[in-house]
């Protein structure tokens, strides 16, 4: 019995040791990557429960609830900076509303984020296939179409882009009750696929 027992807390204290061993690791790697690329340290946001992130995620659930969610995540970058770190059921989030940091992982270094795993099932049905929910060649190809949209290449294609968009407004019930947009959406995306041309 007291055999199980040793072997059972060597396994154990092993696997303590195993686990601090590799967040050092991972700590010295980041630093290593952050001083680099001349970064600053980042501010946490400091849970009260910092396992899973509850606490942060009870606070905007209330906020949802009241319809408060801006002014919340507002305070959050007041109150923390620009750009700052929390936990979400225990995966590592870095929250920002830097420009610079928006346009680095949007448009400079892209291939080093990935959005998929997370957004896909998601948003998928709204966005199918856009920038927001692909990554890899398909993120290429959406954000090589909107690219040209926007940087005046193709100026056809916003004026096609607004005639999907008014055609979309007159879908919209104009006696007042209630819409479900996501329908719509999807119809106009559908509908906006085989116009573009780019």
């Amino acid at each position: 019995m007291s055999v199980i027992a040793n072997t059972t807390l060597w396994g154990i204290g092993l696997l303590v040791v195993f686990y601090i061993s590799r967040a050092i690791s991972h700590q010295r790697v980041y630093n290593k990557a952050r001083l680099h690329k001349g970064c600053s340290k980042i501010k946490k946001y400091p849970h009260t429960e910092p396992f899973l992130g509850l606490d942060m995620f009870l606070e905007f659930a209330k906020s949802m609830q009241s319809g408060t969610v801006m002014s919340t995540v507002e305070g959050y970058f007041s109150k923390y900076g620009k750009t700052f770190q929390s936990n979400a059921w225990g995966t590592t989030v870095i929250n920002t509303m830097d420009p610079r940091v928006i346009q680095s992982v949007l448009a400079l270094e892209f291939d080093k984020f990935g959005v998929e795993p997370t957004r896909k099932d998601v948003l998928e049905p709204i966005m199918s296939g856009g920038i927001f929910v692909s990554d890899g060649s398909n993120w290429v190809y959406a954000r090589s179409s909107v690219k040209q949209i926007f940087s005046g290449v193709r100026n056809s294609s916003v004026v096609t882009l607004e005639r999907h968009v008014e055609r979309l407004l007159t879908w919209i019930p104009r006696d007042g009750s209630s819409v479900d947009l996501q329908p719509l959406l999807k119809r106009m995306v559908s509908c906006a696929r085989f116009s573009f041309k780019i």
